[in-house]
């Protein structure tokens, strides 16, 4: 554990070269070195959390947001430092924080969903699992077990099942209308895109929105006739459900 008298040297030292920076140096210098003064404390906190000393690690992380207030990473690790000290809502705040600077930061999605898991929360654990799923986070890994977890979710709760297609198919959907810009003139490329998406939705068991994208494909290639003995297996699994 780091002795008093070195922190507040290490303090009065990084209080010092700010100063001297706003008094002599540029903005863009200043606010350079102001970010390298947040990652510092950023990188203490963090090498105080895994040795186990939660207090220390907050005072830290605190210490770097009063740098650099519009980081989504360092409200994450505080929120993580007030769960292992039992401060919940804290750590919400926190997480909630993080989301909503950086609205694709997997992570802050991931640690809500665990959270609201943690409380018993099923139904808003789900909503933050669908953020994630839906959301471009850092890492796949993150977004697959998001999907997992709500197919899992799904089974015990049909209404978050159904949240969770419509979500699917709306990005589907987006996906495939990016997809359409790239190729405007062809028709049986953009066909096959649809038909790979609807097998995707009906793997799923979402079959009306897989049968939705299936006569898209159709509109687009009406000489395919695997389109038509697809289109027909989904409605026959449409009466089924």
């Amino acid at each position: 554990m780091a002795q008093p008298k070195t922190k507040h040297l290490f303090f009065i030292t990084q209080l010092l070269v700010i100063n001297l920076c706003i008094a002599i140096a540029g903005p863009a210098f200043c606010e350079s070195l102001l970010k390298e003064n947040a990652l510092e404390y950023r990188q203490r906190g963090y090498q105080a959390q895994k040795a186990g000393m939660p207090q220390e690690a907050l005072s830290f992380y605190q210490k770097a947001l009063q740098i650099d207030p519009a980081s989504c990473v360092i409200y994450n690790d505080l929120g993580v430092v007030f769960e292992t000290l039992g401060q919940s809502d804290n750590a919400e705040e926190a997480y909630l924080r993080a989301a909503a600077i950086a609205p694709n930061y997997g992570k802050a999605y991931y640690n809500l969903a665990l959270l609201y898991e943690s409380r018993g929360n099923l139904e808003k654990a789900a909503e933050y699992w669908l953020k994630l799923a839906s959301a471009a986070p850092e890492e796949e890994s993150m977004s697959r077990k998001a999907q997992d977890r709500l197919s899992e979710l799904g089974e015990i709760f049909p209404e978050i099942r159904e949240k969770y297609l419509r979500a699917e198919a709306a990005g589907l959907d987006k996906e495939a209308a990016q997809f359409k810009d790239k190729l405007d003139s062809d028709n049986k490329a953009l066909a096959q895109f649809y038909i790979e998406k609807a097998g995707i939705l009906a793997k799923k068991r979402n079959y009306p929105q897989a049968l939705h994208m299936y006569l898209n494909a159709k509109q687009l290639d009406p000489q395919n006739d695997q389109i038509d003995t697809l289109i027909e297996t989904t409605r026959r699994k449409i009466l089924l459900l």
